[in-house]
C-alpha cells in the first residue's frame, strides 16, 4: 500500500501552536464512535480530552466528510473510521511524560489508494489527495523541528530537554 507519513516528537503545546499557525478548515474526529454517529471537532485543541481515546485522531475536510466509512468492532461495540478506504489523515499524538522521563513518537499519515477485492490499486480522490499532502507538507514547515537523526523531526521544547538528558525518545 502507499502511504505518506510524517514521525514527530512535540509538547502538546507546540503541536496547538502549530495548529494555529496553519490556519486550516480541519474536521477532527476523536475515536472511537459508539453509535455511529460521529462527532466533529474544528481543531485538535477542542478534541483534546473529549473523546475516550485522547491522542488518537482522524483528521479531514468537511466536503469529504459523506465519504467517511465506518468499520464495527464488535467485540468492543463499536465503530471506528476505516483510515483505508476514507478520505482521512490519521493523527497520533506525540506526548511528553516528565513524570516518566520520556517523550513518545506522534504521526501523520494516510494512505494513498488501497487494493481492492479484484486485487486492483483503487487510488483515493485526487482532491483529497492533494490536500493531505499540502496538509502534511504545511504541518512540517509550521513545526520548525529539526531531525533526531532517524528521519523523525523533533521540536525545539522536546529536543533541548532530550539533549539535557531530562527525557529518553521513544518510538
Amino acid at each position: 500500500m502507499k502511504s505518506k507519513q510524517v514521525n514527530f516528537y512535540s509538547t502538546i503545546e507546540e503541536l496547538l501552536e502549530c495548529e494555529k499557525e496553519l490556519k486550516k478548515s480541519v474536521v477532527v474526529i476523536g475515536l472511537p464512535i459508539y453509535d455511529k454517529n460521529i462527532i466533529i471537532s474544528n481543531s485538535i485543541e477542542s478534541a483534546l480530552n473529549k473523546y475516550d481515546w485522547p491522542y488518537h485522531y482522524r483528521i479531514t475536510k468537511q466536503e469529504f466528510v459523506d465519504d467517511l466509512q465506518l468499520k464495527y468492532v464488535e467485540s468492543q461495540n463499536y465503530y471506528l473510521i476505516d483510515s483505508l478506504r476514507s478520505p482521512v489523515i490519521e493523527l497520533t499524538v506525540s506526548t511528553v511524560d516528565m513524570g516518566n522521563e520520556i517523550a513518545r513518537l506522534g504521526r501523520l499519515f494516510y494512505y494513498q489508494g488501497y487494493y481492492g477485492d479484484n486485487g486492483n490499486w483503487i487510488a483515493k480522490d485526487e482532491k483529497f489527495l492533494k490536500w493531505a499532502n499540502d496538509y502534511t507538507k504545511s504541518f512540517s514547515k509550521a513545526m520548525k523541528y529539526a531531525h533526531d537523526g532517524n528521519k523523525n523531526l523533533i521540536s525545539k521544547v522536546v529536543s533541548e530537554l532530550h539533549q539535557e538528558g531530562k527525557i529518553t525518545l521513544k518510538n
